[in-house]
């Protein structure tokens, strides 16, 4: 059995793709910052994500980079990871990791100003998923199914 994970958040730094000393095939390893908590108990979680053959090739060519903001979904796993000094540190590890980014909800028309932002916009969304736009749907109240 494993424990099934989705998290919301930014990466923590820029990313590279790698490829297995052994097997050649590609991954992608990603720090993933997570704010949980509400008000005044605000508190940010880290987690180190795989991504591996396609995911990290996909996440390469969309120009995933520090400051992006994903949806990670994957395998829970805590693991101890040895330091340089001898000790060892334990880490929430997610593997077997899909990614999407996170649409914004930016209007391509607003102002400059209005959408600027710290971190910079991902580079491009493949369309392979079968969404053509990620734009933000407003449905009237006689949309809803319930």
């Amino acid at each position: 059995m494993y424990a099934q994970i989705s998290l919301v958040g930014r990466v923590t730094h820029d990313v590279e793709l790698r490829a297995r000393a052994t097997t050649g095939e590609p991954y992608m390893q990603l720090g993933l910052a997570v704010n949980e908590g509400y008000k005044d108990h605000v508190h940010t979680s880290y987690y180190q994500c795989w991504l591996e053959s396609e995911e990290a090739t996909r996440a390469s060519k969309a120009g995933v980079r520090k400051g992006s903001l994903l949806f990670v979904n994957g395998q829970l796993s805590v693991v101890d990871v040895p330091r340089k000094d001898g000790s060892t540190r334990t880490v929430a590890r997610i593997s077997r990791a899909h990614w999407d980014y996170i649409p914004l909800g930016r209007k391509a028309d607003a102002p400059a100003a209005a959408s600027a932002s710290s971190v910079p916009a991902p580079a491009a969304v493949p369309a392979a998923q079968g969404l053509d736009d990620y734009s933000v749907v407003d449905l009237d109240e006689g949309d809803l199914p319930f």
